[in-house]
């Protein structure tokens, strides 16, 4: 009989098809978007697949950057992407956790009331999300994933959930403390810092 505690099973046995399903959703389809789906998969890998051997990760990893390398950078070189690569996947331990709990409490708690921007419960929610991710990091700026709040709100789109922090930052709710930037040929992308400005403690 199965038994639901047990452990997510490796790569192993599996055929070139279904490996192939688990790297297809993050292939590479535009140009300057390579880093991101990378870390996508990084992420799907944390979450669904938590026993995957080294050797697993090696394949699948190797298996994303051939579907992916016609929109990949003409000098990227695969080993220096491999190892960027595991970065992601510690990155993604430690973001996806704090990140799940922040907005966890978030739903729980009582959002902040936005005179200006009363009734509009979206509005709202995101600032209580942003309200946590500060109570984290203190008086550090932290990082609030578009990815996130497409999930959390939720939205249909990325543009959609920019528009949401755009507008919390209008109503000085928010700040930016560094504008991120999308990853381009020779140049690494970067998230984009917050500040959150109203009390924490409201």
């Amino acid at each position: 009989m199965c038994s639901c505690n047990e452990p997510p099973p490796s790569l192993s046995g599996l055929s070139d098809d279904e490996k192939l399903g688990i790297v297809y959703p993050f292939v590479v389809t535009e140009r300057g978007t390579g880093n991101r789906r990378s870390f996508d998969l990084a992420r799907a890998i944390t979450t669904s697949y938590r026993n995957m051997n080294m050797n697993d990760k090696d394949e699948i990893f190797r298996l994303w950057f051939a579907k992916s390398r016609p929109f990949l950078p003409s000098d990227v070189d695969e080993a220096k992407a491999l190892a960027t690569f595991y970065r992601q996947l510690t990155r993604v331990r430690f973001t996806d956790t704090a990140l799940q709990a922040a907005c966890e409490r978030a739903l729980k708690s009582e959002w902040p009331f936005l005179a200006a921007r009363d009734g509009d419960e979206k509005l709202a929610k995101l600032a209580a999300l942003h309200r946590e991710l500060q109570r984290d990091t203190g008086a550090k700026s932290y990082i609030c994933p578009v990815t996130v709040i497409v999930d959390f709100i939720p939205v249909h789109f990325r543009p959609q959930a920019n528009y949401l922090n755009y507008e919390l930052e209008h109503e000085n709710v928010i700040e930016c403390v560094e504008r991120g930037s999308p990853y381009m040929p020779g140049r690494k992308g970067k998230p984009t810092y917050w500040r959150y400005l109203l009390p924490l403690d409201q």
